[in-house]
């Protein structure tokens, strides 16, 4: 019903971002299936509830349209103790890419923005007080310092722009080069 809303209000609405996510840090070995299934479901199930109103609304108006995503920087590489966020976030992405692909002849498209750690909220706080959180960051950040918020805002504001309109299935990552494998 929100989503209907909104396109009452907005009938040529032709953008939507999917913004759920987050978790702390929970061990598989401690985390309780119903914990898992949780976790997995407010990070992984919420974007295909949401996606399903929004497609219902652009099929209905015949509107061509872009869903953006938010995953993490983790949604495509293995870390400890977060193992359902991850696989939540891993089929957040492929899922992008599944309908990128399923609905592109009417003109949808379908991107994921993938950040890593950001200077914002609870995580800067933790960077800022916790000496091992910091070194951890710093080692496998080549740049040595955490991600603006301004420019997780400015990837979701190329790929509604036109400079991006042949942008289609694709996980933009702004991680400052974390994602990078590194030898040794």
């Amino acid at each position: 019903s929100a989503i209907k809303g909104i396109f009452d209000k907005f009938p040529h609405t032709d953008a939507a971002i999917g913004l759920a996510g987050g978790c702390p840090m929970h061990p598989f070995s401690s985390t309780s299936p119903e914990e898992f299934e949780r976790i997995f479901r407010y990070n992984y199930m919420g974007q295909t509830y949401f996606t399903r109103s929004v497609l219902h609304e652009w099929v209905k108006r015949n509107i061509p349209g872009q869903i953006i995503y938010t995953s993490s920087l983790v949604g495509s590489l293995p870390w400890p103790d977060l193992s359902a966020y991850i696989c939540a976030k891993a089929a957040v992405e492929m899922f992008a890419k599944c309908l990128a692909l399923e609905y592109s002849e009417r003109h949808i498209r379908f991107n994921v923005v993938a950040p890593g750690h950001v200077a914002t909220g609870s995580q800067l706080k933790i960077y800022n007080e916790d000496e091992p959180y910091r070194t951890m960051v710093n080692r496998v950040i080549p740049l040595k310092r955490m991600v603006r918020p301004e420019a997780i805002a400015d990837a979701f504001l190329w790929l509604c722009s036109s400079l991006a309109d042949d942008v289609n299935g694709q996980v933009i990552k702004v991680d400052l080069g974390a994602s990078i494998p590194k030898v040794g």
